[in-house]
């Protein structure tokens, strides 16, 4: 009975206590205590910002503050609370709008601010830069009555930018300092190439041009701006002479060999403008630090004067040989010529002109008149030839000389001869011998016909001879030039080579020694001649004759002298 009376006791109890958490929790419900308030919530989200909050009324005065605001200035926030905003701004003038009430007002409009770079000043003195964002307060009638800011504290971000910067400068300087270095050494490199005799180009591994010399330009006739970045295949255009193909394997070998390749005997190198020159040199490839090649350097060395120095050396050395033959036997041929023709002559006395033999002594008499002139001009190419100079007027020379040469001849003529030539020294008989040569040359290659024009002028050769074919071997000094041009056939250039050598001829019934002995003669007289053919368009010979200055053109100059002719009708 007692244990009954026990169990219903606690039953009992366990009903209250159950009916009170009924109702205490029917309370709660019912009076939401265990929703979270608005008011509690921006609370706890505000002292949890880790950026600062300020928060103004249209007068500008603060109204609240948050922890991390106040941890920023070193205020508590009741210092806060009621002071004006713009006693915060380091900077009140650059921020003058902050303590204007017409800046609310215009961020009616605006609506809000964002990330905008100021200075707060803290409770000690010292100055925090931070970034601001701001928006307006308004009521339920959309009436503005303050703002709120969002402070962030960004000195670590401006110290950042102050390193970053000072690393920006510090390798501004070093890139302005580098440069200067690659500029001066870019300016040594220039002074270099441009004083190389030879023409230099570089270009990258895929050919494409990064530099070139005043020498290659010349030489290509491509300038430096034109030629950038083009193919050097575009810019370089060599040909082997063998073969007549077109060399452009040099890149492709040096990628292919990692080896310096040197030009054969034999390449041409035409320009821009045609131009040919005859070339050597080399190229070679140019290797990184890694020893991996990243271009290619072209050297050409123009040996078109080598060539011409080579080919004139030669012709002077066929020519001394042949005045070595002409020195040993023409003075013995001549006397005995001379004994033929008195015997002949003797035995055309004891004969009378109808007489049949007579004919045939005359025929025999004109034949050695005929090797007497060879003879003659045998004489020109040796020792005992050398020209005896005079004072002279290369005008009469020439009127003279052609006039008698083309008398008879359906062949007209032009002459071009101003007065003011310069007067020369020379040897009349041998340079009128040098213009008929000239003159007759021309006149039979123009088989139907045609006009020669005979034209002299003033040269001055200085600094620039560009316009001579022969400037860079011709010394510096004044020349009258004398050009001969026919309109013939012209000469093909496998001639052209010869066509000074003694008796090279491509005419019938000639000995050739005509424009051999033209040669020998102006270079006794330290001048120098030049021939340009083009086939189909005629041939020029021009003479270059050293003059003695216009200061000197009215002393001593026999301007009306006679010229014996009787030499020419024997030479020709």
């Amino acid at each position: 009975m007692p244990a009954l009376s026990i169990f219903f006791m606690c039953a009992i109890a366990i009903c209250i206590v159950v009916g009170i958490f009924i109702f205490f929790g029917h309370g709660l419900w019912k009076h939401k205590f265990f929703v979270l308030s608005p008011a509690i919530a921006a609370d706890k989200i505000i002292s949890t910002m880790s950026d600062g909050l300020l928060i103004v009324n249209n007068d500008g005065s603060i109204q609240t503050v948050n922890d991390a605001l106040c941890g920023m200035l070193g205020y508590k926030k009741a210092e806060l609370i009621g002071l004006k905003s713009d006693r915060l701004f380091a900077d009140v003038s650059a921020n003058k709008h902050m303590s204007d009430k017409t800046w609310f007002y215009t961020m009616q409009s605006s609506g809000n601010i964002s990330d905008i770079q100021t200075s707060f000043t803290t409770k000690n003195g010292n100055v925090v830069p931070v970034s601001l964002s701001a928006s307006t307060l308004k009521n339920k009638k959309n009436i503005v009555y303050g703002m709120i800011f969002i402070c962030r504290d960004i000195t670590e971000r401006k110290n950042s930018e102050a390193a970053l910067k000072a690393a920006h400068d510090e390798l501004e300087t070093k890139v302005a300092k580098r440069t200067a270095q690659l500029q001066q050494a870019n300016e040594r490199l220039a002074v270099t190439l441009s004083g190389i005799g030879d023409g230099v180009i570089t270009t990258d591994i895929n050919g494409k041009i990064l530099l070139i010399n005043n020498i290659a330009e010349l030489l290509t006739g491509w300038g430096r701006e034109a030629v950038e970045r083009k193919h050097i295949d575009d810019c370089v255009y060599i040909v082997n002479e063998r073969n007549k193909k077109r060399v452009t394997n040099i890149l492709p070998t040096i990628l292919e060999t990692r080896r310096t390749m040197h030009c054969e005997d034999g390449w041409e190198l035409i320009s821009k403008d045609g131009i040919r020159r005859l070339i050597s040199g080399s190229a070679a490839p140019i290797n990184n630090i890694q020893n991996k090649i990243i271009g290619m350097v072209l050297v050409l060395h123009d040996m078109t004067d080598h060539k011409i120095l080579d080919n004139e050396l030669f012709k002077i050395r066929k020519l001394e040989s042949m005045g070595v033959l002409a020195e040993g036997i023409a003075g013995d041929f001549s006397a005995i010529l001379s004994e033929i023709t008195v015997h002949l002559f003797t035995a055309k006395m004891h004969l009378k002109t109808c007489d049949e033999s007579y004919k045939y002594i005359t025929e025999a008499e004109a034949a050695a008149f005929r090797a007497g002139r060879l003879t003659k001009q045998l004489l020109t190419f040796s020792i005992s030839g050398a020209p005896v100079k005079e004072r002279t007027s290369i005008k009469q020379l020439i009127e003279d000389s052609v006039g008698f040469c083309l008398s008879g001849s359906t062949t007209t003529y032009q002459l071009d001869l101003p007065d003011d030539l310069y007067p020369v020294e020379i040897d009349r008989g041998q340079i009128d011998q040098v213009v008929s040569n000239l003159v007759v040359n021309a006149d039979q290659a123009m088989e139907d016909g045609g006009t020669i024009a005979i034209a002299a002028q003033n040269i001055v050769l200085d600094e620039d001879p560009s316009p001579i074919v022969l400037a860079s071997q011709m010394r510096k000094g004044m020349y009258v030039c004398i050009s001969v041009h026919d309109e013939g056939a012209g000469i093909c250039k496998d001639h052209i080579e010869k066509i000074f050598d003694p008796y090279f001829t491509t005419k019938e019934n000639r000995n050739g020694l005509g424009l051999a002995a033209a040669y020998s003669i102006v270079k006794k007289h330290q001048g120098y001649i030049t021939v340009d053919s083009q086939l189909g368009k005629g041939t020029t010979f021009c003479v270059y004759l050293p003059a003695l200055g216009p200061e000197e053109s009215n002393e001593g100059v026999e301007e009306n002298a006679v010229l014996d002719t009787s030499d020419i009708s024997k030479s020709l």
